[in-house]
């Protein structure tokens, strides 16, 4: 389970970890025949309602 201070930790550490938990989790459960790897880069957007 990924436990994410989303307040105190910045959106670059967050993709960091998604990416590598959601890797593992994929890798360790034999979802696809070969190994799954992320590219390096990311992209990520903030959205908020707006009034």
């Amino acid at each position: 389970m990924l436990n994410i201070d989303w307040k105190r930790t910045n959106r670059s550490k967050i993709a960091k970890l998604i990416k590598g938990e959601s890797a593992h989790w994929i890798n360790k459960n034999k979802l696809l025949p070969e190994n799954f790897i992320w590219q390096d880069d990311y992209f990520a957007v903030s959205v908020s309602e707006s009034s």
